[in-house]
């Protein structure tokens, strides 16, 4: 790797690597550098196949450090062209490093972060020069550089902490004593990297002379490493083209300029929404303060509503920010309830199968945990119960019953996965084939009046439920009537083409799906009942009483006959004893686990004294 042999290397790689598999930790080391030739090897793309792999690894050993070195594999991928979402990943290393208390890999984190802000805040400087908050990646980027302590780096980190603080700061004279210092070395890698480095930065600076001066050997060294190619010989061509102008050559180092909003995928799109959540987080404003950071993603946090009950929303980096994706857009956008195909009959059914599933999550022993076992201590040492809201309309859309809620996530990485995948017979595929139709990211965010004080926002959480489904797909709902679009609401409809590259690597950074759908005793009797043409009476007289308080019953009952459906005085869609049973015993040992991910913040609601 170090002289520039990547494709010997990675065929080496991909030929042994199936003799580790008793041996989990060394395949890991072996997927993580495999996933560094990839990336060498496909510089203007993402090369997911081992990175991604690394990462799927290092969460079953379930070891903080493994994780956070994928994370860090999979923002260098992206950190040729995806800057937004290497800073985001970049992150997700950083706070497992923080949460693993490792200083030392979380500095080595934070370094390559300072470096690529720096850089993209000098990209997005020259094209929007009067955004103002963009300062603030650079301000970031200088914060961090100054801050990591040299004496606990080896010899090559100390060498790399100085080229990233000379590209940081500018610093030329720095930058020639690196190349001067790694030139008698075999390391072709990093001789470009300098090179390169020092040549953008002398013709920023428009000394172009000094740029010359290496010109010719920064060329030798891309053809040493990477080869002959048409390329590299148009690289040194422009290059000596631009010197001889005396103007500066149109690229910086790691940009190459993004396609066109016609041409643009699904990452192009995420890729500037991560850019967006950065800037958000580095805000040091009072205001900015109130809300979570990136280092509560993933968590909830239990907020009071009117009735006094909890809803756990999850947090998110990014403030009122909320994502639906899908692999085409249908206008108008319904709830599942109100869309073409039912009709008044289909969707009495549908509120059958909705209270049957209702009836059997109340059986649920962990539905009784979470209403009413949960207890937190206050700072003031006080015990406080949190009776948490089980969402059973949430529930029964998670699992194939139609109702009026639009399935909603504050995580955009959920939202993609619904956007590139295809769902057949209840198995999720990823979208490979060249298609014409285009896939659609919505955002949302609720409207200023829905947040005043009495207010309660339409768009609800979902949360943590007895069933981990809407946890992990971090669940929102916005519920809807019949004649309402969507699209009239959304905040920003985004069109993208669909890529088999993205496509394939969004769904293996969900684990194939399986993060987002978590095997669940549930999905056997939803399906159950999803199915049935048999229903409770008492499942009907529900309905009518919620539902159809004007319609007469015997028409109610004329829409079952047209549907072939039977009503009997009981039917057992609900769970064994022995269900009962693994649900208890998973509690007792899981119940921390559950716990840790919600976070508490208390608010003082006593009486106010005012000085004079």
């Amino acid at each position: 790797m170090r002289t520039g042999a990547y494709k010997e290397a990675l065929a080496t790689l991909r030929a042994n690597i199936k003799n580790f598999e008793s041996a989990p930790e060394l395949k890991f080391e072996l997927l993580l550098n495999g996933a560094r030739l990839e990336c060498v090897g496909n510089q203007l793309g993402i090369s997911s196949d081992l990175s991604i792999k690394a990462l799927g690894l290092a969460e079953e050993l379930g070891e903080h450090s493994l994780i956070a070195r994928a994370y860090m594999q999979i923002a260098s991928m992206f950190a040729k062209k995806h800057h937004g979402l290497s800073i985001y990943f970049y992150r997700k290393a950083e706070r497992l490093y923080d949460e693993a208390k490792d200083s030392h890999q979380r500095d080595m984190v934070r370094l390559e972060r300072a470096f690529l802000s720096s850089t993209v805040y000098r990209i997005l400087k020259a094209l929007h020069p009067n955004h103002k908050n963009l300062d603030r990646l650079q301000q970031e980027a200088e914060e961090i550089i100054t801050k990591i302590d040299f004496s606990n780096l080896n010899k090559f980190e100390q060498r790399h902490l100085r080229y990233y603080k000379a590209a940081i700061f500018r610093d030329i004279m720095a930058l020639r004593c690196l190349i001067e210092e790694i030139e008698p070395l075999d390391a072709l890698p990093d001789k470009c990297l300098y090179k390169d480095m020092f040549i953008g930065i002398c013709m920023e600076q428009g000394k172009f002379e000094l740029a010359d001066e290496i010109a010719d050997s920064f060329i030798a060294d891309k053809k040493a490493l990477y080869g002959e190619s048409l390329e590299i010989k148009d690289l040194d061509q422009k290059l000596h083209q631009a010197i001889e102008a005396r103007k500066p050559l149109q690229f910086l180092p790691l940009f190459i300029p993004k396609p066109t909003v016609v041409d643009a995928t699904l990452l192009d799109i995420l890729d500037n929404y991560a850019l967006m959540d950065e800037i958000w987080e580095l805000d040091k404003s009072f205001f900015r303060l109130l809300f979570p950071s990136v280092r509560q993603e993933g968590l909830f946090e239990p907020v009071v509503m009117s009735d006094g009950i909890c809803r756990l929303t999850p947090l998110a980096p990014a403030f009122n920010v909320y994502y639906r994706g899908q692999s085409r857009q249908i206008s108008p956008s319904k709830a599942s309830l109100y869309r073409n195909g039912m009709t008044e009959v289909a969707r009495f059914v549908e509120r059958l199968k909705y209270v049957e599933f209702r009836k059997i999550i109340e059986e649920y022993p962990l539905t009784h945990f979470l209403r009413d076992t949960i207890v937190a201590t206050a700072p003031d040492k006080k015990m406080h119960h949190i009776p948490l809201a089980i969402d059973h309309l949430a529930l029964a859309q998670h699992y194939g019953i139609k109702t009026e809620l639009l399935d909603i996530t504050t995580d955009k990485f959920v939202a993609a996965f619904f956007a590139t995948t295809y769902c057949k017979d209840d198995i999720y595929k990823p979208i490979v084939d060249n298609r014409e139709e285009k896939g659609v990211l919505y955002r949302y965010s609720i409207p200023p009046m829905e947040m005043l004080p009495g207010k309660e926002p339409r768009l609800r959480a979902v949360g943590l439920q007895p069933f981990s489904r809407p946890g992990e797909q971090c669940g929102m709902v916005y519920p809807m009537t019949e004649n309402e679009d969507f699209e009239k609401v959304a905040t920003s409809i985004e069109t993208f083409r669909h890529d088999r590259t993205v496509s394939e690597f969004i769904f293996n950074y969900t684990n194939r799906g399986r993060k987002l759908f978590p095997d669940s005793p549930m999905q056997s009797h939803a399906t159950k009942i999803c199915n049935s043409t048999v229903f409770s009476y008492d499942a009907f007289h529900a309905v009518k009483e919620e539902f159809y308080t004007d319609c007469p019953e015997e028409q109610l009952l004329n829409y079952l006959s047209e549907r072939g459906i039977t009503l009997v005085e009981n039917i057992d869609f609900g769970f064994t004893e022995d269900e009962k049973d693994a649900c208890i015993k998973y509690w007792q040992t899981n119940s921390d686990k559950f716990l840790s991910r919600i976070r508490i913040r208390w608010c003082y609601n006593g009486p106010i004294k005012f000085d004079e």
